[in-house]
């Protein structure tokens, strides 16, 4: 029962953030301008991150990875101790 939840939760955290991702309006690159605007971009601006940011960006993906990798594991190992406790 919980693994099928597991893979529930999987598919409806799958599909929500496809929703957001494809019902989101933001610009981000020139390609998603040129179809809203009848004229030629002639400038854009670049992003213009500090090293102090490209190294908290990295650090927050490793953790990000952390946290689910050690979800999963509890996950693992909370069935597999309910599998042989009964």
């Amino acid at each position: 029962m919980s693994l099928v939840g597991l893979g529930v939760g999987i598919v409806v955290g799958f599909f929500i953030s496809a929703l957001m991702e494809l019902t989101d309006v933001r610009i981000r690159k020139e390609k998603d301008l040129e179809g809203l605007v009848a004229t030629r971009v002639l400038v854009s601006i670049p992003h213009l991150g500090t090293a102090g940011e490209d190294r908290l960006r990295v650090q927050d993906r490793w953790k990000e990875i952390g946290a689910a990798a050690g979800i999963a594991i509890l996950i693992v190992a909370g069935n597999l101790y309910a599998l042989y406790k009964g």
